[in-house]
């Protein structure tokens, strides 16, 4: 049955709306986050002065908001177990949500349930709304891996959400960034602020050493 899974994220159970409650899924909001935005007015020119990039050197978002309603046609009697079995597994929980229509991406964020409304002895309706993070990430992460010398250059592809990748060595290796560059002692794994993959195409340089570099990282798009 058409639904959304729900995925808790510290015991990593799960439950479907439809295969698991019975639910018919019968509204979908997926809210689009707003870019924050910092302007300046200023006397002696037209129209503000636009500072959104200025910190980070991109626009951030909030959070999104995500909607679902749901229309339950189970018997009246089991209604109320019903009711509190969800309430128990979604409301105030943070999950992971994943929508039909986007089945290799999950939404992320702080759910809950609303009061249910009632079409005569037949009928119940239910919504989940979610405050969500402004990013829809990928269920499976990028990974790439590769034999490197001095010399060599990994290219990284990545999507919308800025991520900082986790970076494992097998051996002694000096790698650049940008203008950035670091040691990175063999058999140990990395999380280096300074290299932040941002969205297109992303060049680590192996300047010295020899060895495996994998770099694992989750992209996220909007």
């Amino acid at each position: 049955m058409r639904g959304i899974k729900l995925i808790d994220i510290n015991s990593g159970a799960e439950r479907h709306t439809g295969d698991d409650w019975d639910l018919i899924m019968s509204e979908k909001i997926i809210g689009m986050p707003k870019a924050r935005t910092s302007k300046v007015e200023m006397t002696d020119r037209d129209g503000d002065l636009d500072m959104s990039e200025s910190m980070l050197g991109r626009v951030s978002y909030t959070n999104r908001a995500l909607s679902f309603g749901f229309t339950c046609t189970a018997r009246q009697s089991v209604w109320a177990e019903l009711r509190e079995e969800i309430s128990t597994f979604v409301h105030g929980k943070r999950l992971m949500i994943i929508d039909p229509d986007t089945p290799d991406h999950y939404y992320i964020g702080r759910c809950e349930l609303g009061e249910p409304s009632y079409k005569g002895s037949a009928i119940m309706f239910l919504k989940i709304t979610v405050d969500a993070y402004p990013y829809r990430l990928r269920l499976v992460e990028t990974v790439g891996m590769e034999n490197v010398t001095a010399g060599s250059k990994i290219s990284l592809i990545n999507s919308m959400m800025p991520v900082i990748p986790t970076i494992t060595v097998d051996a002694n290796v000096t790698i650049a960034f940008g203008a950035f560059s670091a040691s990175l002692t063999s058999d140990s794994v990395y999380q280096i602020p300074q290299i932040t993959l941002m969205p297109g195409e992303n060049i680590i340089t192996v300047t010295g050493g020899s060895g495996k570099i994998t770099v694992t990282y989750r992209q996220g798009t909007i």
